[in-house]
């Protein structure tokens, strides 16, 4: 009802009082926008948002039945032998509470090896949970909730190997970009990141003879991320030679220049506007 009201209405006019769906109502109408639609791709990722916050209580519930029926399927079991003896050599012990720091640099090499759960055909090791530094468990609570994440990821992808869920193109489409993402990160991290303590150190051993605590640290910060700097440029630089990598300067100017006409028009069709509700 209210739009087909607004429809019939000019611009920056009120609307005769009408009877809607729910109640009696009064439209202003300001300034008509020509407004562009975007594609469901380009808008599928903020639609999943609001739906999630909307109605993120019914899809953990669903995510919940649907875990449980995986971990059934696989026998998915935990190893709470091995949490214990991890909760203890981090300073825990069986009082410690959930939300109690805990030292988990005591873990070496062997203890993340260790299985923490397993199931058909996998298992899932402790040094999965400290994987992404950023996210790694500093708590129980935490380390309990991360590993619940990765069941989660391990046992959903499983299932969905064994229904044919990755023969769709969507799903396809994800792990090209994923396979991508990870395959730049891991050239990055060899040929910048990996780089920049080995020559950060020979700057030590060159210019910090006299500097104290606090002058060298802040020296360290500085020049890492001046060297980072250097060397992300120096290897664009690089790769754009390696593939011959130009810019299409002549789409650039149709861009613009079609950008420019568009820009043009609105700006007259707004003046017409005005001039019709004078």
């Amino acid at each position: 009802m209210q739009r087909a009201v607004m429809d019939t209405m000019k611009d920056f006019s009120y609307s005769k009082p009408f009877r809607g769906y729910n109640g009696y109502f009064i439209l202003y109408k300001g300034e008509a926008r020509e407004v562009t639609v975007p594609s469901f791709e380009q808008a599928r990722t903020r639609i999943w948002n609001s739906v999630y916050r909307t109605r993120r209580h019914e899809i953990q519930d669903l995510v919940d039945k649907r875990f449980k029926m995986v971990s059934d399927m696989y026998h998915y079991d935990i190893q709470k032998d091995v949490i214990e003896s991890i909760k203890a050599k981090a300073g825990g012990n069986a009082k410690t509470h959930v939300f109690a720091e805990l030292n988990f640099d005591n873990l070496d090499n062997k203890d993340m090896e260790l299985d923490v759960a397993t199931y058909d055909g996998g298992s899932i090791k402790i040094a999965e949970l400290f994987e992404n530094k950023k996210r790694a468990p500093s708590v129980m609570h935490d380390f309990n909730e991360l590993l619940q994440s990765i069941a989660e990821q391990h046992l959903f992808a499983k299932h969905a190997y064994e229904v044919g869920l990755v023969d769709e193109p969507e799903i396809q489409k994800q792990f090209a970009e994923a396979h991508a993402s990870h395959m730049r990160t891991i050239l990055y991290q060899r040929e910048v990141k990996n780089r920049v303590p080995v020559l950060l150190e020979s700057f030590l051993r060159a210019e910090t003879g006299v500097m104290n605590a606090s002058e060298l640290g802040e020296y360290k910060l500085r020049k890492s991320s001046e060297l980072e700097r250097g060397l992300k440029s120096d290897f664009e630089l690089a790769m754009k030679s390696k593939y011959n990598f130009k810019y299409k300067t002549d789409n650039f100017k149709n861009a613009l220049a079609a950008a420019k006409a568009k820009k043009v028009a609105a700006v007259r069709d707004k003046q017409t506007r005005e001039q019709d509700n004078k």
